[in-house]
């Protein structure tokens, strides 16, 4: 691992609040259009384009892909997005489950 890179779960940390952040925090995307307000509403959905677009981000900002190979850097590129959905609707409903057992929620 380079010094510019970030380590796994801090990487499926910024994909998680990019997300999150998109989700609940931009609410001017909202309305723009029915494609847009069906992904906003879908974590595992927004996930995975938070996914691909932090891998982008990521390795775009070092300057260099994590693999030698072209068809490794793709199937990385992939499995990162499709690790991003996973962990933002796992940790997503994990916290709307603990909100809704809150004794505010009841």
């Amino acid at each position: 691992m380079d010094s510019l890179s970030l380590p796994p779960w801090q990487m499926l940390l910024v994909v998680y609040a990019v997300a999150f952040g998109l989700q609940n925090k931009c609410t001017f995307l909202y309305g723009i259009s029915d494609f847009a307000d069906r992904l906003l509403r879908c974590t595992y959905c927004l996930g995975t384009h938070s996914g691909w677009l932090s891998w982008l981000a990521a390795f775009g900002m070092a300057g260099q892909l994590p693999l030698p190979t072209w068809w490794q850097n793709v199937l990385n590129f992939v499995v990162g997005a499709l690790c991003g959905a996973a962990f933002s609707y796992a940790l997503d409903a994990g916290i709307r489950w603990f909100e809704s057992h809150t004794p505010e929620a009841k």
